[in-house]
């Protein structure tokens, strides 16, 4: 027979124990037993009810918006972390200073544009493409249960690639 001692707080077998079972220990069945282990295993944790029998205490479900919250700072992370990559912020600021001058130029009718400002505008544009695809996975995020946002790695490519290319 399986006992559990509220006191104790322990599973006791008439086998194994014998006679050293506390007083206050219930008796429960194999299948009780069993079913306490598996909520164990899927995330609850056992305690002794009221009535000095086990049971399970499963957590409160997370906070939907602190999850989402989470969720888009930790896409807002990895957003900057491939904008950095594609062009630290001194490399940005002279990209921006480029396509400035040029621009200037243009505009005034100048005879020719005196900076290469192409591959500028090529980092301008990747930076752009993360900006658009954390802007795409936020919303996504918006729309997502609690179980599917606790289980994504926002830095994996999957997420990206599309604008990385």
């Amino acid at each position: 027979m399986i006992f559990f001692s509220a006191s104790a707080f322990g599973f006791f077998s008439s086998e194994l124990h014998g006679g050293d079972i506390p007083q206050d220990a219930v008796e429960i069945s194999a299948d009780e037993f069993s079913a306490l282990f598996d909520g164990q295993a899927a995330g609850a944790t056992i305690i002794a009810g009221a009535d000095g029998r086990p049971e399970l205490s499963w957590p409160p479900a997370p906070d939907l918006q602190a999850l989402r919250a989470d969720a888009a700072a930790a896409v807002k992370r990895e957003a900057a972390r491939r904008i950095t990559a594609i062009a630290p912020p001194w490399r940005q600021d002279n990209d921006n200073a480029a396509i400035a001058q040029a621009a200037l130029e243009t505009a005034i009718g100048a005879a020719a544009v005196t900076v290469d400002f192409a591959p500028a505008l090529a980092r301008r544009s990747a930076i752009d493409a993360v900006r658009r695809t954390s802007d795409e996975i936020e919303a996504w995020i918006a729309t997502m249960p609690a179980e599917e946002l606790v289980a994504i790695d926002w830095s994996a490519d999957e997420h990206w690639q599309e604008d990385e290319e």
